[in-house]
């Protein structure tokens, strides 16, 4: 399988399809929709209907069609489109399908490059403004004024304090005699200290899945996505969390341990496991 028919089939998988059931939305034959994702065009039927399916499929999967279509002739029909060419240039090798986005576009990491120079731009020229305006404000001669005496007012003197009186010290306070307390009356107890709380602490769980067979697999750890993509057989992951959600495209293509628990296949090869999650409290 190369990259064309490998994102047809991750695709499919991460949304949770089979074959049959696409066979129905679509109304493609499962055994073409196999040899689509296989890359085994010799198995299609004429141009014009491979051509369909493989724009009806990738229309269904969310993926770009156009450029599907295109990727499936260069290399189902390469031979017959560049017969009779002397020179064409060379292909990039493509490696992934892209969602419904159109070709040509602006990148938007330029429009908001643009927009932050301008927003700096602007700022920079208020603050120079507001800079040069409290220069000048400073730089203007302020009107000072001077009081004067009239000729021939004797200066006043300034007044002589009055002395400060001198403090009496304190009368000494005889020390204070505790007061005896009743024969026979007992000291009243001491108030409990209060113990702070220990920290609730969540037990954690173990989850390990081993793959028999080749299938796709999602997994969620405490509402955070942790992994996606597909199993190969032999292949073994564990996750660690409060909760854990599995999503697996084949049931029965892999064993799940819990705990250490082994709880074997969650279903049969045909099946689809959605959403099956595993706490601590179970």
């Amino acid at each position: 399988m190369g990259a064309f028919g490998e994102i047809l089939y991750s695709r499919r998988m991460e949304l949770g399809y089979t074959l049959e059931q696409v066979e129905e939305e679509t109304k493609i034959r499962k055994y073409y929709i196999q040899a689509l994702e296989e890359e085994n065009f010799a198995a299609l039927p004429a141009k014009v209907y491979a051509v369909g399916f493989v724009r009806r499929y990738a229309r269904f999967l969310g993926l770009n069609e156009e450029e599907a279509a295109a990727w499936f002739k260069e290399m189902a029909y390469e031979e017959e489109e560049t017969l009779g060419e002397e020179a064409l240039p060379v292909r990039e090798n493509r490696t992934s399908l892209n969602l419904k986005i159109p070709l040509e576009r602006v990148p938007v990491k330029n429009i908001a490059a643009g927009i932050i120079f301008l927003f700096l731009a602007l700022w920079a020229g208020k603050y120079l403004v507001g800079y040069m305006s409290a220069r000048v404000q400073e730089d203007k001669p302020g009107s000072t004024v001077t009081e004067t005496t009239p000729p021939g007012t004797p200066a006043v003197e300034p007044e002589t304090p009055a002395p400060k009186p001198t403090p009496r010290p304190p009368e000494p306070v005889p020390p204070s005699t505790p007061e005896k307390q009743p024969a026979g009356q007992q000291q009243p107890a001491p108030a409990p200290v209060q113990q702070p709380e220990k920290p609730v602490t969540t037990r954690k769980i173990t989850v390990q899945l081993s793959a028999t067979d080749r299938s796709w697999v999602s997994v969620f750890v405490d509402g955070e996505h942790a992994f996606s993509g597909i199993m190969e057989p032999n292949e073994e992951t564990e996750f660690q969390g409060e909760k854990i959600t599995l999503n697996l495209g084949t049931a029965g293509g892999g064993m799940v341990s819990v705990d250490g628990r082994n709880l074997g296949y969650l279903g049969g090869p045909s099946q689809v496991l959605n959403n099956k999650t595993f706490t601590a409290s179970q």
